[in-house]
């Protein structure tokens, strides 16, 4: 099958599926909970060989600009009982902050949160095995989306911000 991305929005993934359906691609939103928080996994329907979802996967992205996705290989015949792997998270997102301590990271991530944010931190190895905690928001399926909300948060919590693709 084809994996097109986890949000943490519902709405964000609805709108995918829409975007989906348009293209001609079914895909269905699996809810799952990673780090207390639900994300919305937007996968294709199961396909008989790893060929035909491929398929599927590049006319998806052919249609849909900016469009990140990849083909899972289920180990259980049934998607059902399939164990879920860690959410591909995909899109746009809004990075806010980046700590040497992971503290102070998960303070910021925990304030973006109150109001209302969908604040995540991610963890980066650096040269010298260092590691950096990335603040960010999102993922948004829109660019516009993540603009809006760069706007809010440097607006409401005077923090300076970039937008970025999440691969």
């Amino acid at each position: 099958m084809a994996q097109f991305g986890s949000y943490a929005e519902r709405s964000n993934a609805e709108a995918l599926v829409r975007d989906l359906a348009k293209a001609g691609v079914p895909a269905a939103i699996e809810t799952l909970t990673s780090g207390g928080r639900p994300l919305h996994r937007v996968r294709s329907k199961p396909y008989a060989t790893r060929t035909e979802a491929d398929a599927a996967r590049l006319g998806a992205q052919r249609q849909i600009a900016g469009l990140a996705s990849s083909v899972v290989e289920l180990a259980a015949p049934d998607a059902a009982q399939a164990t879920p792997s860690a959410p591909n998270l995909s899109g746009w997102a809004v990075q806010v902050g980046v700590f040497s301590k992971k503290e102070g990271a998960e303070e910021l991530a925990a304030r973006l949160r109150a109001g209302g944010y969908a604040a995540f931190v991610e963890p980066v190895k650096l040269a010298g095995g260092q590691t950096s905690h990335r603040v960010r928001i999102g993922p948004e399926v829109r660019r516009e989306n993540a603009q809006r909300i760069q706007s809010e948060v440097k607006s409401k919590f005077k923090l300076t911000r970039w937008w970025l693709r999440i691969p």
